[in-house]
């Protein structure tokens, strides 16, 4: 799993730390590991001390380590940008301490009990694909390594019982990851579906206007920042003329047909780098970022004609008006989608079926009466 490469103090600048892990779909699990990893610190550590009372250096070294380990997991955790080479680390050093504990301890029963560990925290980790592959190695490993070990030490029906257990815990653990990955692919997959569908507008498919409000609030934030040149950026405001007589003279399904209908064009017309949405009732809004000016105006005129030249069963023909507005130098939203609006109002006083704009031979004419040169 990769996250943004974060490169932050640990010990001090928490306030970051927590921000970026709570916008990262896996700052939960990271967070779990990272503070279960500094608890089991504690008890190895004190593990470690009782280990060097009774004189055991074996597991002193073992513990030691271990706890450790675990320490600098916790740090790079937090530090690091790809999580998977810690927990794969993780996975390394565990598998490591349980091989000790069965060399070194195969006199010890109760050296067989960390061996149900591994299984858990590998599945938790790397999911059951991975798990399924590292735990079924690992249970061969240890079935051969048990058959080998005396009989006086480990005896066949010990040899049956561990690998029965190690099976149906290895069998439960599979079970239980895969059916939590599915359940999180149907869950992100409801969640891309509310999303879309928060986000789209119900008759014409197309953005709402909560969406397309998020779109360029982003852009702006972009283009708010130092920059060597200059930026392309129009918003152009679309209103179906006399939408209200459509309605009247040919019904609601007629006229829902006409934003259907306008709404399939709008997709086609625009290019890759444009968004379109359905701004309110019969209005729609283009955001063409990037786009210079005057091929700004050639695609809200070429939008103009296409419309025109849609034909209904019905026999209703339907025509639009435009008002584009170009982004300059300490634009707001606000601003530069009032140009627009401004210059929407203009083309119906004009007569309608039209695109007024406030860029005229690369000079912008319209802002309340005042002329600039762009």
């Amino acid at each position: 799993m990769e996250i943004p490469l974060v490169k932050f103090n640990y010990f001090f600048n928490h306030s970051e730390r927590n921000r970026v892990f709570k916008d990262n779909p896996e700052s939960r699990r990271i967070q779990f590991i990272s503070h279960t990893s500094s608890l089991i610190c504690l008890p190895l550590f004190a593990y470690a001390i009782y280990s060097i009372i009774i004189q055991n250096w074996i597991f002193v070294a073992v513990t030691g380590i271990s706890a450790t380990m675990l320490f600098i997991v916790n740090l790079k955790l937090m530090q690091t940008g790809s999580v998977s080479k810690v927990y794969r680390f993780i996975i390394a050093v565990l598998y490591v301490m349980v091989l000790i504990s069965l060399v070194f301890g195969k006199k010890q029963n109760y050296s067989l009990v960390w061996v149900t560990g591994a299984p858990v925290v590998t599945y938790y980790l790397l999911g059951s694909k991975a798990g399924l592959k590292i735990n079924a190695g690992f249970m061969a490993f240890l079935l051969v390594y048990l058959l080998v070990l005396p009989r006086e030490i480990v005896s066949y029906s010990s040899v049956a019982n561990v690998i029965f257990c190690m099976l149906f815990l290895m069998v439960t653990l599979f079970s239980y990851e895969k059916s939590r990955e599915l359940y999180q692919t149907a869950l992100e997959e409801k969640q891309q579906q509310l999303e879309k569908i928060s986000s789209t507008d119900g008759l014409t498919r197309l953005f709402n206007r909560m969406k397309i409000d998020c779109i360029i609030e982003e852009k702006f934030s972009e283009v708010s920042l130092p920059r060597s040149e200059p930026v392309d950026w129009c918003l152009i405001l679309i209103d179906i003329d006399h939408f209200k007589k459509v309605n009247d003279g040919y019904g609601h399904q007629q006229g829902d047909k006409a934003l259907k209908a306008v709404a399939a064009s709008l997709s086609v017309s625009i290019p890759e780098c444009g968004k379109v949405a359905r701004w309110g009732g019969e209005e729609f809004l283009v955001s063409l970022y990037g786009v210079p000016t005057e091929k700004a105006v050639r695609i809200a005129e070429d939008i103009r004609e296409n419309i025109a030249l849609i034909k209904f069963e019905s026999g209703m023909k339907i025509t639009i008006s435009l008002g584009l507005s170009a982004y300059r130098e300490g634009d707001s939203y606000d601003t530069l989608l009032k140009r627009a609006d401004d210059c929407l109002y203009e083309a119906k006083d004009q007569g309608r079926n039209r695109v007024v704009s406030d860029i005229v031979n690369n000079k912008i004419i319209y802002d309340f009466g005042l002329e600039e040169q762009r």
